[in-house]
């Protein structure tokens, strides 16, 4: 099997409801934070495929991110990263992606979470903060780092 790295980016802040939403400044700032604190933090500049979830807050929380961690790739809209598709169909995408570098995933909850647990073959995956990122290293958690403080955490996962 593959090495398979994939980063999962919640959106940030919005305001409004549904697929309309939009970021607010809190979370425009908030991902432009993170993705700086990781670019400084020795983020990988290998990153392959950018994943972004079918909705106006997912792609602006894509395209601040990427700007942040210097991202030039085009970033690709997977329907099946909305609420309610099961996470292997996304996942499925994801692994092949995979076999050309990192993959990020930007998403919103429950769909990230689920993916996650999906990725770890495990029942759960600690849900994500708005704007936080959590990575998983060779199919295995290994840290997650909030937008709020910038801190890097160990990725627990039961």
């Amino acid at each position: 099997m593959r090495r398979v790295d994939v980063y999962l980016v919640r959106v940030s802040v919005t305001e409004g409801t549904g697929v309309s939403a939009f970021l607010s400044a809190t979370g425009r700032q908030m991902v432009r934070a993170v993705g700086t604190k990781l670019k400084n933090t020795g983020f990988p500049d290998d990153a392959a495929t950018l994943f972004v979830a079918p909705s106006i807050a997912a792609a602006q929380t894509a395209e601040l991110f990427a700007e942040r961690i210097d991202f030039l790739g085009v970033p690709h809209v997977l329907p099946a990263l909305d609420g309610g598709v099961p996470p292997q169909v996304a996942g499925a995408a994801l692994l092949e992606a995979s076999a050309r570098g990192p993959v990020i995933v930007v998403a919103d909850e429950p769909a990230l979470s689920a993916l996650g647990a999906w990725i770890v073959s495990r029942p759960t995956f600690p849900p994500l903060r708005p704007a936080q990122v959590s990575a998983v290293l060779g199919r295995k958690p290994a840290w997650y780092q909030r937008a709020e403080s910038g801190e890097r955490l160990p990725l627990l996962v039961a």
